[in-house]
């Protein structure tokens, strides 16, 4: 399966992203309860890795999940509150939005992680609204301690929201397993949500 060039893919929507093929459209069916989810980045260094490793999952880096090599289909969306990474993940929301992705991937949520301390500029703020109009978003502020390798004294709360949508995989193979042939995850025990378009005028 291909992986994403991260050194354009700040710029601009990666290639995997845009030459998916179109997924048949139909009605979400029921999802059934069990462990396993992809931590996907529309961007390099959106923090996939550092996510699957606090949270659990699977990181399949910056790429859509491959579902029949075994990584969940259902997924969260990662990306950077600079520009750039708006910009990828309004990208990302609509090549999903109008089926231009594999077959059997679902968005569960997109991620925002704060880039800096501190607030936002306005110009970010007002993207990062339109983002949340579209489909259900988490915000996760700057962790300082994350940057060096250390888990922070408490979780921010949308850590900690996040961390509910993930069931525990008791025994569950790891990626490399699951690759082999050990079993795939399931789906996770919630609704699918529906993806607004983003306005032309948005990221």
């Amino acid at each position: 399966m291909d992986r994403f060039d991260p050194p354009t893919a700040v710029l601009s929507l990666p290639a995997t992203f845009e030459k998916a093929p179109p997924a048949v459209v139909r009605p979400a069916p029921p999802l059934a309860s069990g462990a396993g989810v992809s931590w996907v980045g529309a961007h390099g260094g959106a923090g996939a890795t550092t996510f699957a490793g606090a949270l659990g999952g699977t990181d399949v880096g910056h790429a859509w999940p491959d579902v029949a090599q075994g990584d969940p289909g259902d997924m969260l969306l990662l990306a950077r509150t600079h520009l750039a990474g708006l910009q990828a993940a309004s990208k990302a929301l609509d090549s999903l939005r109008t089926g231009r992705h594999p077959a059997g991937v679902r968005l569960v949520a997109l991620v925002l992680v704060a880039d800096a301390p501190g607030r936002l500029p306005t110009e970010l703020w007002r993207r990062v609204r339109v983002l949340r109009a579209a489909v259900r978003t988490f915000s996760v502020p700057w962790i300082a301690q994350w940057r060096v390798g250390r888990p922070a004294p408490k979780a921010p709360r949308s850590v900690v929201e996040l961390a509910a949508l993930i069931p525990p995989r008791s025994g569950a193979p790891d990626r490399a397993d699951t690759r082999a042939g050990a079993g795939a995850p399931d789906r996770l025990d919630h609704p699918a949500p529906s993806i607004r378009p983003v306005p032309k005028d948005g990221p």
